[in-house]
């Protein structure tokens, strides 16, 4: 196993498998008494399952899996592997993610009018206070009418032709 792979493996699993449980859960985060200090009366660990990573805040460290397993029993790199890969060898990773929250369809307030070409002086000053060329804006720009759902007022805009 490399350290890709021992990645993979969820930290609550190892830590299952080690018989520390979760105190809480809180969203993504499941908050455990820490392993890595004999006395820890309020959850201080936590770990978040989408990242994968763990931070111990009596502590200030936290890391990977294989950080967490070095700490916890002592070892290098190459020993941990070993150790994850004897445990977790033929692991298959589950994935967890986090709920993706329904769009609301979003009904259109703008009710299209007239589109003609640019008029308004208002729309020519604008124009020129950002020093956009007035033949170049003829040629790619338009005068529109549109109002809002529900309001009396018509408005104007320039705008630029699209599918929409």
């Amino acid at each position: 196993m490399n350290s890709k792979q021992a990645k993979l493996i969820p930290i609550e699993n190892f830590l299952s498998k080690l018989n520390h449980q979760p105190v809480k859960e809180r969203g993504t985060d499941l908050w455990y008494k820490s392993p890595l200090r004999e006395v820890d009366n309020t959850p201080s660990f936590k770990v978040n399952r989408i990242l994968n990573t763990w931070y111990d805040f009596g502590l200030e460290k936290g890391g990977s899996i294989i950080d967490l397993a070095c700490f916890m029993f002592n070892d290098n790199v190459s020993q941990v592997l070993k150790r994850l890969s004897s445990d977790f060898g033929t692991y298959a990773p589950v994935k967890y993610h986090q709920p993706v929250k329904q769009k609301l369809k979003i009904e259109n307030t703008l009710i299209l009018g007239k589109v003609c070409n640019i008029s308004e002086k208002a729309l020519f000053c604008l124009l020129k206070d950002r020093l956009i060329n007035l033949d170049i804006a003829k040629q790619y720009l338009k005068q529109i009418y549109f109002s809002i759902k529900d309001k009396e007022t018509i408005n104007y805009a320039l705008a630029m032709k699209n599918d929409k």
